[in-house]
């Protein structure tokens, strides 16, 4: 009898060793990160290094302990890891900007300022707007297909050709009144990590909505209401200028 509790005991202990095991607790560290990479804001402050260590510990600390799971880190093990992953970040940034900034240099810039957003039902799309494609040529026409959905990127004349064959009950979304700024890079943007969140992150910051943001090879369209066109337009034009050292 005593042989069998013992033996109990020890697969009792066993199994909550497994568990313990096997629900490895995140680390202050990780769990930090995590928290960080949700505020773009903390992270871009963190990479220039005007970022107070210590602010931000107690800034983020709530968020930190629900990722922890209740458990409260110090703010001391808060700070050495948001100093580790700092100098990790503006490591990988340094090496990353000069090849963003060579990308942007090496750029054109174009506008299209009347253009038509829409979004089709697929079938819609396959029957019968298809077809359509063959009136369009020589237009500006971009189409991205989507899992139950398709939208068409396309210049107010192309749109005139083909609107009579729409119907609404075939639409999904439509925007009118929408301007279409395309950068075309070199070859080299699509190994570069970081580009599109460059020019998106201009954008964020000076209030623009982005409609559609859409990338073709070595092309980069974004889509904006006309109204914000020539803004955005202008600043990505200066910045890219900016790189080139032309005033």
């Amino acid at each position: 009898q005593d042989f069998y509790f013992i033996y109990l005991y020890f697969i009792i202990k066993f199994d909550g060793v497994i568990k313990i095991m096997s629900e490895k607790e995140l680390s202050v560290a990780e769990a930090v990160r995590k928290i960080i990479f949700k505020h773009p804001c903390i992270m871009d402050s963190l990479i220039l290094g005007i970022g107070n260590y210590s602010q931000i510990s107690k800034l983020i600390y709530d968020e930190v302990v629900e990722e922890l799971g209740g458990r409260n880190p110090t703010l001391y093990a808060m700070k050495m890891a948001l100093k580790r992953y700092a100098e990790n970040l503006r490591s990988w940034a340094k090496l990353n900007e000069t090849s963003i900034f060579d990308i942007l240099m090496n750029s054109q810039l174009e506008m299209i300022n009347d253009v038509i957003l829409i979004t089709f039902k697929s079938k819609f799309f396959i029957e019968r707007f298809l077809n359509l494609i063959q009136r369009l040529e020589g237009h500006f026409v971009h189409f991205t297909q989507g899992r139950r959905n398709v939208t068409v990127v396309m210049d107010r004349i192309a749109y005139n050709r083909v609107s009579k064959y729409i119907e609404e009950k075939d639409l999904v979304e439509f925007f009118n009144d929408q301007s279409a700024i395309i950068l075309v890079s070199p070859h080299n943007i699509i190994s570069v990590p970081g580009v599109v969140y460059y020019i998106t992150g201009l954008l964020y910051y000076e209030g623009i909505n982005i409609t559609q943001i859409i990338s073709s090879y070595v092309d980069t369209i974004v889509i904006v209401n006309k109204r914000e066109g020539l803004k955005t337009y202008s600043i990505i034009e200066n910045i890219i200028r900016s790189f080139r050292g032309e005033k």
